[in-house]
Formats: structure tokens, C-alpha cells, sequence
């Protein structure tokens, strides 16, 4: 029996994100009304709010032989792709004729419906403005009747040609085809020579759309799991899996994460901790997410834990945002930029937000990450981290303190050979200068400084010499002219000598 028949699905994030991608566009300035319709059809569709129709007789003759071989088999398109993906033999040996429609108007998770739908976005505001609503209406129904019958065809001449008939078999859904042959047209009216693969890699606009298909690899085989370290003795796969994502949105979500913690942590660690930490965290994460999973597993008597295969860096930075919480000098942060929550219990609620909101994303990573993170600050983590330091950083000319659980005391430094380290604290202005401070201030805090030295480092004056100007009574103008401002560094050396 179907358990989602007649039932939506609730929106994830990744639709969530869609939508405010949608609303975006709108108020940016605005999307075409064909291109508005198909964005929102598809998203009705993958939320089970409008029913997809069966097709036509061959549907319950397909229904009868799956109930026979399977003993359970649904016809209701959501319950499972299989029933409304496109392959040859589906087409040419079943004559399931609907599927040319239905399978481009279904989509496997969200974070597929999410991808295209993006990727749609932004080539059907600009073609349908370019070609006309029912032009551009009329160009998508062609499109997506000619994909589906070139599909079938070039399974079948890959087939033939290599004799691997399994290409027969090979059934897919998702309307990227159709948003592939818009890139085409998009890139054949782009005036500029030039295109972004991923916003950043520059390649003709002509060759665009063949960079866009180079593949990903297979994570099953590096995937960490229970199984394949402790049986198989696959040690590989504790860096390897860590070093791979399952699509380009989940490296997006896990690299702009990393991006804000490891800039605040490596300003504070410097660079050559840092890396040890990013090191450790890593190897440390995968096999506590190894042991997490044996001991869910004998707890729960439910042994499929062990043979769970995870990817992606998230368990490392779950880590080190059990280190950015702990330096933060504030009491609040907020969870997804809004929702205010105790510092301290910040990851936690990130944690348990994430599962809800993706209830694919691998919980156990996440929690293995926390629970190393805490084994730094509380544990015996630090130890290590400090060994490894203390012998590789001598090597780099840097400085590293001696606790690690006492980096409030230390500042940050850069030398003129781009070395970064920490020092203590010193009451001395050259100790610590803020990034946000005014160019005027800075130079009037250097002023005070050396007046402070020149104090220490020879006699004071005779009482009958002006005092220095205090910071108080010393008046710096706020806009000073580069003439005047060099007037005055004159005038206060020659004070300064005399």
C-alpha cells in the first residue's frame, strides 16, 4: 500500500531556499509569466499538491506485472520514480507514451527540483523576454517532447555501439534536459564571448554547455561507513569522505559554512594551527562517526547503522563551530541568521534545525563533529594539536602560546614575511590595532605611543619643559589636509629630538 497517496510531502529547505531564490527574482525585476508558471507547477507537482495523471492503459498493465513479480508496486507517480521515469524500454517495449511528459515534470529529491528550477530561472526570464510568452511557451512543449524521444535514441545507439544493453534499462527524470537545450539558446544570443561555468571558471560561451556535463565520481566508493573501515580495513575513505560531496549543493552549503567559521578561527589560531586542527578534526570526526554508529547500533539492536556511508566535510565543521561558539565573546547567537539562542547551546540547536529541515543530512556526522569539537575545548584533543604545533610551527619562524584553552590572551600578529602567529597581550598600542579604527585615529594613537616610549626610554624633561599632550588635551583634526598632516608629523619630530 502507497502511504503517500493523497498526502503532500512538507517543504524542505531546499524548497524554502527555492522560493525565496523565486521571490528574489520577482522583486529584482521580475519573472515572465510562462517561466513563473512552470517554476511554480514544478514545485506543486514535487509537493504532491497537484496530482499527476496516469497516462494510459499501459500504466495498469505495468501496475499488474509489478504487483505479480514485486508484490508491491505503486502506480501514484510519487510514491516512486521508477513508475514515471524515462528509459527505451519503457518507450519503444512498453509504449508508456506518458512518460515523455510525466518524467520531466518529476524530480528525485528537492535538492534536484531546487537545482533546476534555479538553473530555469534565470534562462527563462531571459529567453522568454527575448522570444515572446507563447513563443517561448510554445518552445518549452517542444523542447520537452523532443529530449524525451532523443533520449531514447541516443541510449539506444550507446547501446549498440559499445554492446552494453543495460543502456536500455537506463531511466531517468528531472526537466535538466529541456533547461540543457535552453542553455544552448541562452548562449547562442550571449553577445559575450565569454562564460562562467559555476560563476567562476571562464570558458567560451560556445563550449559553455559541453563543461557543464564533465561527471562526478561515485561516493559509494568513498563513503564512510562502519562496514568498510572496521571489516573492509578501507582507511582511505576516512580523508577521502570528508573530501567529497554528493552534489555541487551540498559542497555550496558545507564550503560557504566553512568559509565564515575558518576565517574567524585561522585569525585567531593562525594559519600553521589552523591546519593542524583541520587535520586532526578530520580524522578524529570520521572515526568517532565510525564508533557513534557501533554504539547506536548495539543500543538500538538495529544493526543497519553500521552499514550507514556518509559524505561531505559537515562533521568537521560542526566541529569548529563548537570552537567559534566557545570564543565568542557575546551571549546570543542567532540560528539561520534569525532565531536568537544561548551561545554555548548555538551548535546544538543548529544540529537539531538541519535534521528537520533535511532530514537526509547524516545526523550522526553532525553530532560526531560536535562531540570533537567539545573533546578540544573540555578534552584531551587540545594535547595533540599543541604537540604537533610546537614541532611544526618552530619550522615557520612562528610563535605558538602554550595553552590552547587560553587564546582570549593572545593577539594576532602578521610579519612583513606573511608568517602569522599569537602573542600575549600587551598594554602597548603595537599589541593589537583594530581593523575598523580610522587611518587619523591609528595615527593619533601612534603619536601617544611614542610619547609613552620616549617617557620609559630616556630622561624626563626638566620641570620647566612643556608637558606632553595627554589624550586628553591633545586635539587631532578629524580631516586633515596630506599637507598639513605632514606639516604636523614634522613638527612632532623635531619635539620629539629636542
Amino acid at each position: 500500500m502507497n502511504r503517500n497517496r493523497g498526502q503532500s510531502r512538507v517543504p524542505s529547505f531546499a524548497i524554502l531556499l527555492l522560493a525565496n531564490e523565486l521571490m528574489r527574482a520577482v522583486a529584482d525585476n521580475g519573472v515572465p509569466t510562462v517561466t513563473l508558471v512552470t517554476i511554480i507547477s514544478q514545485i506543486l507537482i514535487f509537493l504532491h499538491i497537484i496530482p499527476l495523471p496516469f497516462g494510459n492503459v499501459w500504466d495498469v498493465c505495468l501496475s499488474y506485472r509489478s504487483i505479480v513479480d514485486h508484490k508491491e508496486y505503486s502506480r501514484l507517480p510519487f510514491g516512486n520514480v521508477w513508475d514515471v521515469c524515462l528509459s527505451y524500454r519503457s518507450i519503444v517495449d512498453h509504449k508508456e507514451y506518458s512518460r515523455v511528459i510525466l518524467s520531466q515534470l518529476t524530480h528525485g529529491d528537492d535538492w534536484h527540483l531546487y537545482y533546476n528550477m534555479v538553473s530555469f530561472l534565470w534562462k527563462g526570464r531571459s529567453l522568454e523576454r527575448r522570444l515572446g510568452s507563447i513563443r517561448f511557451a510554445i518552445t518549452l512543449i517542444v523542447f520537452t517532447i523532443s529530449t524525451a524521444f532523443t533520449y531514447v535514441l541516443v541510449n539506444k545507439l550507446i547501446a549498440e555501439t559499445t554492446e552494453d544493453y543495460s543502456y536500455l534499462n537506463h531511466c531517468s527524470v528531472g526537466f535538466s534536459g529541456v533547461i540543457f537545450a535552453l542553455k544552448v539558446l541562452t548562449t547562442h544570443f550571449d553577445e559575450s564571448r565569454i562564460s562562467y561555468l559555476m560563476g567562476y571558471i571562464p570558458i567560451g560561451s560556445k563550449y559553455a554547455v559541453w563543461g557543464e556535463l564533465l561527471p562526478f565520481g561515485n561516493v559509494w566508493d568513498v563513503c564512510l561507513s562502519y562496514r568498510s573501515i572496521v571489516d573492509h580495513k578501507e582507511y582511505s575513505r576516512v580523508i577521502l569522505s570528508q573530501l567529497t560531496h554528493g552534489d555541487d549543493w551540498h559542497l555550496y552549503y558545507n564550503m560557504v559554512s566553512f568559509l565564515w567559521k575558518g576565517r574567524s578561527l585561522e585569525r585567531r589560531l593562525g594559519s600553521i594551527r589552523f591546519a593542524i586542527t583541520l587535520i586532526v578534526f578530520t580524522i578524529s570526526t570520521a572515526f568517532t562517526y565510525v564508533l557513534v554508529n557501533k554504539l547506536i547500533a548495539e543500543t538500538t539492536e538495529d544493526y543497519s547503522y553500521l552499514n550507514h556511508c556518509s559524505v561531505g566535510f559537515s562533521g568537521v565543521i560542526f566541529a569548529l563551530k563548537v570552537l567559534t561558539t566557545h570564543f565568542d565573546e557575546s551571549r546570543i547567537s542567532y540560528l539561520m541568521g534569525y532565531i536568537p539562542i544561548g551561545s554555548k547551546y548555538a551548535v546544538w540547536g543548529e544540529l537539531v534545525i538541519i535534521q528537520l529541515i533535511s532530514p537526509n543530512a547524516s545526523f550522526v556526522g553532525h553530532l560526531s563533529g560536535i562531540l570533537v569539537g567539545l573533546a578540544y575545548i573540555y578534552g584531551p584533543l587540545s594535547y595533540p594539536i599543541e604537540i604537533i604545533a610546537g614541532i611544526v610551527n618552530p619550522l615557520f619562524g612562528g610563535f605558538i602560546p602554550h595553552s590552547s584553552n587560553n587564546y582570549r590572551n593572545y593577539r594576532r600578529y602578521d610579519d612583513r614575511s606573511g608568517r602569522s602567529g599569537h602573542r600575549p597581550n600587551r598594554p602597548h598600542y603595537e599589541s593589537y590595532v583594530p581593523n575598523d579604527m580610522s587611518e587619523e585615529e591609528q595615527l593619533r594613537r601612534a603619536y601617544e605611543q611614542s610619547l609613552n616610549d620616549n617617557r620609559n626610554s630616556r630622561p624626563t624633561a626638566q620641570p620647566t619643559a612643556p608637558p606632553y599632550p595627554t589624550e586628553n588635551s591633545y586635539n587631532y583634526p578629524q580631516n586633515p589636509s596630506d599637507a598639513e598632516r605632514l606639516r604636523q608629523l614634522r613638527l612632532r619630530r623635531y619635539q620629539q629630538n629636542s
